[in-house]
């Protein structure tokens, strides 16, 4: 789906309304306009939002609050005497990176796939890769 300012133009407007709670979505696209008349985009579209990040990512962000940097999320763990976190250089190559992140996606949409969702309901993923 693109975002929704490329959806805007001629014919079509949009309201987008965020819901929080239990509902199987987390917001809903109402559009109208010439486009939505003439049956050429649809009136209602359900969103459901999710991020894809990895396991290791928060302790990326607490080592880069206390200490000022780490090597990567690869190469993070915690020192099962001390409990400090440990992070390590780790070597990969670019298909690693994509592999990764492919199998994250994949992971999310899997866990989504046993909630009851509106017909037509669109997942939009956040990602947040691996590295720069």
């Amino acid at each position: 789906m693109n975002s929704v300012p490329a959806c805007y133009r001629e014919g079509r407007r949009i309201e987008v309304r965020w819901f929080s709670g239990s509902q199987p979505y987390d917001a809903i696209l109402l559009s109208s306009g010439a486009l939505i008349e003439h049956r050429a985009a649809p009136r209602k579209l359900f969103v459901e939002v999710t991020t894809c990040i990895h396991q290791n990512e928060h302790l990326a962000r607490r080592l880069l609050h206390e200490r000022r940097g780490a090597f990567g999320v690869k190469g993070i763990s915690r020192d099962k005497k001390t409990g400090d976190i440990v992070s390590k250089p780790n070597v990969h190559t670019n298909a690693e990176l994509a592999t990764d992140l492919a199998g994250q996606i994949i992971g999310r949409r899997k866990s989504k796939s046993d909630k009851q969702y509106p017909p037509g309901t669109v997942l939009v993923v956040n990602c947040v890769p691996n590295s720069l």
